[in-house]
């Protein structure tokens, strides 16, 4: 009788966490609202940090991991990043750090001290991100970053550069593999529908005769 209770505690608590429900990241991922994702790891941003900047140093300090989702801007749009904010709020207890927005732009920041987790969340340019951080960036450290890399020569930029050059590069070839199949299935449709014109016109051909 014990063996069977507790095969039953077993049971249930599997189907709990079963049951258990899917960040919002995830349920993105399933939705397929995701076009490219990059990760980056204390020691990735340090060897990119080839200039040793010490402000860039602080900031991953205390960081574990930063993940860049870059959306699909097929299947998510303007209105859905705001959406997913409140959803952060509501279903997994993050706070509203920092909002700007306006009719073009949009700039979040959200946190989670209980999971020691950051979102920043921006819309620029027709194009959406989501930056999920695990770990506690220095956010006084990362404006200083931020001012340190502007105002430094290319050179001891580069690999920032090259990083940002990759993102970018993979962005367009997206869009000219969605720009190609757009145009292959408008001339399929058009094709079909020159087919479908003359077929009509010999079937009232032969009704006539």
């Amino acid at each position: 009788m014990k063996h069977k209770f507790s095969f039953l505690f077993l049971f249930l608590l599997f189907a709990v966490s079963c049951k258990k429900e899917q960040s919002v990241v995830q349920e993105l991922k399933k939705q397929n609202k995701i076009e490219n994702s990059y990760f980056l790891y204390p020691s990735t941003m340090r060897m990119l940090n080839i200039t040793n900047i010490e402000s860039i140093n602080k900031v991953v300090k205390d960081v574990k991991k930063v993940s860049v989702l870059n959306m699909n801007i097929d299947s998510f749009d303007y209105q859905q990043l705001s959406d997913i904010t409140v959803d952060l709020q509501e279903k997994e207890g993050y706070d509203m750090y920092l909002e700007v927005v306006d009719t073009e732009n949009q700039y979040y920041i959200l946190g989670n001290e209980s999971t020691d987790k950051t979102m920043m969340l921006t819309s620029s340019g027709g194009r959406h991100y989501i930056v999920e951080i695990d770990g506690k960036p220095d956010y006084f450290q990362l404006a200083m970053a931020w001012k340190d890399i502007n105002s430094m020569d290319s050179t001891s930029t580069v690999a920032f550069s090259a990083l940002k050059d990759m993102v970018v590069g993979d962005i367009k070839r997206k869009e000219r593999s969605r720009e190609y199949w757009r145009n292959k299935a408008e001339k399929e449709a058009a094709e079909q529908a020159r087919k479908d014109s003359i077929k009509m016109a010999q079937d009232s051909i032969q009704l006539l005769d």
